[in-house]
């Protein structure tokens, strides 16, 4: 009688057609769930921002024209945002009734480094102004470079 020992030829292909498999759906996955993380963590650092335009609209009657104007900082960069800026414009028809100008803003983050092949997308925080406060609209990037299922729920378009 033979005694044998070890796993045999098939039941070593099994294994690695398993392992094969599992890593096949796991790693796209993940992918997009540290993209989702990254472009989250941006989201997150934009609350402030919002709040602080709110403000100023409320005490102003207008959107800020600019960063400064309404007391945010300049030239933010961290790992994950190389640039965040801020563009009012000036439409009568948008939301804050007949006559009143300068009470819509962008609020634009550039992001970096999410990896996945996204480049450098935009995030665009879209802000209406009306009697009753300031609406919020999120958006992604027009040219694709982020799929919906690489952002959170509030900002798929």
């Amino acid at each position: 009688m033979k005694n044998t020992r070890g796993f045999t030829l098939i039941e070593l292909m099994i294994v690695v057609a398993i392992v094969g498999i599992l890593a096949a759906i796991a790693i796209p996955a993940y992918t997009d769930y540290t993209i989702r993380a990254k472009v989250s963590e941006a989201l997150a650092f934009s609350a402030a921002a919002k709040t602080t335009i709110s403000e100023y609209y409320a005490s102003e009657g207008e959107m800020p024209p600019t960063l400064e104007s309404a007391g945010l900082a300049t030239g933010i960069s961290t790992e994950n945002l190389s640039a965040v800026e801020l563009g009012r414009t000036d439409d009568a028809t948008a939301g804050g009734g007949a006559g009143q100008t300068n009470n819509v803003a962008a609020y634009v983050l550039t992001l970096r480094n999410l990896g996945g092949g996204t480049g450098n997308p935009e995030i665009t925080f879209t802000g209406t102004g009306s009697p009753r406060g300031v609406g919020w609209v999120c958006s992604k990037d027009p040219d694709g470079k982020l799929e919906d299922r690489q952002v959170p729920t509030t900002c798929r378009n």
